[in-house]
């Protein structure tokens, strides 16, 4: 038996690269689960989608869903926010792919986790 954490967030105050890398990761990755396997989306968000979205439906929007081990939430009290995410994208060299945001915490859970997965889902609203 295991806990998971979940951390539903905002990333807010994006800087036009950033808005930009993100939503061509997010992009992609919709194209990806339609079946465009040519598309530049980061390898293991393209492992987590094949492993995670079996059947998906053609016209509804799914979220990032990003493995526990590669996503990092630190507390830094800034004047642009409290919480910071190292979110990883496809195009990003600088820092292996991760791209530094704000984002604003609205929900974070633990709960117990009978499956195996361990992974902790972000849901954000662009």
């Amino acid at each position: 038996m295991k806990i998971q954490k979940v951390i539903k967030c905002k990333v807010v105050c994006l800087t036009n690269v950033k808005r930009e890398l993100l939503t061509q990761e997010y992009e992609n990755l919709q194209r990806f689960l339609c079946g465009d396997n040519s598309v530049k989306l980061y390898s293991a968000n393209k492992q987590q989608a094949e492993r995670f979205y079996k059947r998906v439906k053609p016209d509804k929007e799914y979220p990032l869903s990003i493995r526990k081990d590669l996503i990092k939430v630190e507390r830094r009290d800034t004047k642009i926010a409290k919480y910071w995410a190292r979110i990883p994208v496809a195009g990003r060299r600088v820092e292996f792919g991760l791209l530094l945001s704000p984002i604003k915490i609205y929900q974070m859970s633990r709960f117990v986790n009978l499956s195996s997965l361990g992974e902790a889902v972000i849901s954000t609203c662009i």
